[in-house]
């Protein structure tokens, strides 16, 4: 069967697994099932294929999707209001902005692939909160370092000390 196939073929499969969700996430939990080759996994995407799309190629107009229908799910916050319960300055019931990619590779193909990591003290405040414990910066740095790899810059590159890799081994993965 083709990686991309029609709604009745995929429905004509036995699949060992199905995940829901062809965005960063759900492909990788794929990648990560189908590395038994015993085991058959199927991708749904509510979004379509749009790996061709020059909107999404080009670099320069990734901030040209979110917003756009056609490649946003156009999703809202519910309003910021919970914070005042914990005692900490709130948002005013503030309804965000919540850009969700509509296609295939989900928001990571509306922002370009770009990850930005939360700050070190986001992860210990949202740890302060929550029931299940173990989302604290501490916790995650490791599976930080499994997933990133910092390959650095040539000694003989011009500027090199302006670079931010002095934290290398505290957060990044080995290269």
């Amino acid at each position: 069967m083709s990686a991309l196939c029609s709604v009745g073929d995929f429905c004509r499969e036995d699949f060992d697994y199905v995940v829901v969700g062809g965005g960063t996430a759900g492909l990788v939990v794929a990648a990560r099932l189908t590395e038994d080759p015993n085991v058959k996994v199927g991708v749904l995407e509510a979004g379509e294929n749009r790996m061709y799309d020059p909107n999404v190629q080009a670099p320069s107009l990734f901030p040209t999707l979110p917003g756009r229908k056609e490649y946003d799910w156009m999703m809202n916050s519910t309003p910021q209001d919970w914070l005042s319960v914990l005692g900490l300055p709130n948002t005013g019931n503030k309804v965000y902005s919540v850009p969700r990619g509509k296609l295939l590779g989900g928001s990571s193909a509306i922002n370009y692939l770009m990850y930005v990591r939360r700050s070190k003290a986001d992860y210990d405040g949202w740890n302060l909160i929550i029931v299940n414990k173990g989302w604290g910066w501490r916790d995650l740095v490791p599976y930080f370092q499994k997933h990133q790899t910092l390959d650095l810059p040539d000694k003989d590159i011009k500027g090199v000390e302006h670079m931010p890799h002095k934290q290398m081994e505290e957060v990044h993965g080995p290269n």
